[in-house]
């Protein structure tokens, strides 16, 4: 008797440890089924419904006031290749409008779902408006079909003096957590168009260089897309408490340059090395442009 009592209880313990940990490893996306479950939920086509356990069913209804990421390749921009890209593409089809009204200030979140994460976007920014307008009017689009929880931070340099990018995120970290809590925190050049849907703007665990494909550097070499193995430079993820272990950026180089090497130095120091986004997924249009000269 005293047996079968502890195997009762051992069978409880598992089971509850199982639906406490399993949502919460979904959000990391290390459950196919249940991704499958949620995106049945959102087209109202559960196949999965009537051959779910006791504790799956469990599960899905824990999870189903979850938002529901849409990974739907849209528009004209989503179905370029590779080599469709590395032309020059008209303004006109990048500075689209298709997205829902955000709050003063760029911030928005789900109204009828629980956000799968919160997420902030800065941005350094100095004399390129039409640039500005057009990465934000993508990045609402994609952060909205994602269903989360963002603000786009626009961080200016205003002072006649050289360009520090690193001042400029260091701020824009110290204000976005001053105004909310956020999970993820991107770094965004403003000349870096998000191609695909899939690009997920959420944090994993550990620092993440999100736009591994950049058309910039595709041009010399399509097959690389980028300057050297080590390049950070462009779009980057981090957890706050990644940043505050790398303690933020340099504010030491003024001009071009230095900035992305160094905090992938950082990382490397900190033991949590950035990963890299597949190039099959992260792709990222440059707009052309010309540097600051000063």
């Amino acid at each position: 008797m005293r047996k079968f009592l502890l195997l009762v209880l051992a069978g409880a313990i598992v089971i509850g440890l199982y639906t406490y940990v399993t949502p919460k490893l979904s959000q990391h996306g290390t459950i196919p089924w249940l991704q499958d479950i949620r995106l049945a939920i959102s087209t109202n086509e559960n196949p999965y419904t009537n051959n779910l356990s006791s504790v799956e069913q469990t599960i899905l209804n824990v999870t189903s006031n979850k938002c529901k990421r849409e990974l739907l390749l849209k528009g004209e921009l989503f179905n370029l290749s590779k080599t469709d890209i590395l032309t020059d593409l008209p303004l006109d089809v990048l500075n689209s409008h298709d997205f829902l009204p955000v709050k003063k200030g760029g911030f928005y979140e789900p109204e009828n779902c629980e956000p799968l994460t919160r997420t902030v976007i800065i941005i350094p920014y100095r004399n390129r408006e039409k640039h500005l307008k057009i990465i934000i009017n993508n990045l609402h689009r994609i952060l909205q079909r994602q269903q989360l929880k963002y603000g786009i931070f626009v961080i200016e340099l205003s002072l006649p003096t050289t360009f520090n990018i690193g001042v400029l995120m260091n701020m824009g970290f110290l204000l976005a957590n001053n105004i909310s809590e956020y999970d993820c925190f991107v770094f965004h050049d403003v000349d870096l168009i998000p191609l695909d849907d899939r690009i997920a703007y959420h944090c994993d665990v550990s620092p993440k260089h999100m736009s591994a494909f950049n058309t910039k550097y595709a041009k010399v070499n399509i097959a690389k897309a980028l300057p050297y193995s080590a390049y950070v430079g462009g779009v980057i993820s981090l957890r706050g408490v990644d940043y505050k272990k790398l303690n933020g950026f340099s504010n030491a180089y003024f001009g071009w340059g230095g900035t992305d090497d160094d905090i992938e130095i950082r990382a490397k120091a900190a033991m949590i090395p950035f990963k890299r986004e597949n190039q099959n997924i992260g792709r990222y249009y440059a707009l052309p442009h010309q540097r600051d000269t000063r």
